[in-house]
């Protein structure tokens, strides 16, 4: 009987909870109804790198831009560490919704001429930074009113022609020469140089530091030589003696672009944008420029100059 009694009050404990189960009642796991769910954090991902302008000069400044994107289910705040050349320069917090995306913003500006990488999160972009270019003397030659000396004298001759300035040199008057009348002290200068007829047997010559009696020049022929020269009172010091370069455009109607830097006493030739020669020398200081040509065989040789351009340094 005892036992029989026994299994009687089991059998309604057991009908007892299932009924509660059956009407909700009882514990449930974290996946049920009666704990709810945890709402995913905040993550961010960041991207759309944007650095504008791409070029800039010194001085001025640069926008860096990017997209932050929150792919949780709650609002949080990112900090953006900006770095520049690998190392950090800037953090800003920027705060972002749920499932939302914001823009973050930086602008910098650099002091010294390069190019620059910027890294944010993972992305990197680059731009370039170039000096402040300050024109201190130009002229293409559309207009006789920019003061070079025109002549005919002899065989030699200098005058302004369809936009360029032609200087004839004949062989028995050794150089002719036109200058404009200004003064440079520390300068870089570019032209163009043509021979138009004559000899290519000749020098092609920029002169800088002119004072009337002592000059520096740098000179190409149209034959593939350089050379460089100072004459201090009529006296010649060969500062760089005639030299071989596959770098100069041979022969009649070809243009040489010839770059001179003038730097203290630094001074260089460059040709069609190779470097031809770099020389120390400080005999003179400051000076008119001028343009030169000296043929060498034959009767004469007429040179046309172009697109000069007299730059600070």
């Amino acid at each position: 009987m005892k036992k029989i009694a026994f299994l009687a009050v089991l059998a309604l404990l057991v009908g007892s909870v299932a009924a509660a189960c059956d009407d909700g009642g009882g514990v449930t796991n974290g996946d049920g109804d009666g704990g709810g769910s945890t709402p995913a954090p905040a993550e961010f991902i960041v991207s759309n790198l944007v650095v504008a302008p791409a070029e800039v000069e010194v001085g001025e400044s640069v926008t860096i831009r990017a997209d932050v994107e929150n792919i949780g289910e709650v609002g949080g705040t990112y900090t953006a560490t900006l770095k520049i050349n690998g190392v950090e320069v800037e953090t800003k917090d920027i705060v972002v919704a749920a499932a939302d995306t914001e823009m973050i913003l930086f602008e910098i500006t650099e002091d010294a001429p390069g190019t620059y990488t910027v890294g944010l999160d993972g992305l990197t972009a680059t731009f370039e930074v170039t000096a402040v270019v300050v024109v201190l003397f130009s002229d293409d030659f559309s207009t006789e009113s920019s003061g070079w000396d025109v002549f005919t004298y002899g065989g030699d001759w200098a005058a302004y022609e369809n936009g360029w300035f032609h200087i004839s040199d004949s062989l028995a008057a050794g150089t002719t020469s036109s200058h404009p009348h200004r003064n440079f002290t520390d300068f870089i200068i570019e032209v163009d140089m043509k021979l138009i007829a004559g000899t290519d047997d000749n020098w092609q010559e920029v002169m800088f530091r002119y004072d009337g009696n002592s000059y520096y020049s740098a000179s190409i022929s149209a034959d593939g030589y350089y050379e460089m020269q100072l004459w201090v009172n009529g006296i010649l010091d060969q500062l760089v003696y005639p030299t071989e370069s596959s770098h100069i455009n041979l022969g009649q109607g070809v243009t040489n672009s010839v770059h001179i830097e003038c730097i203290g006493n630094r001074l260089s030739l460059s040709v069609n944008g190779h470097l031809l020669v770099e020389v120390t020398d400080g005999s003179l200081q400051s000076g008119d420029i001028g343009l030169e040509v000296n043929a060498l065989n034959v009767t004469f040789s007429e040179v046309a100059f172009d697109n000069l351009v007299v730059y600070a340094p």
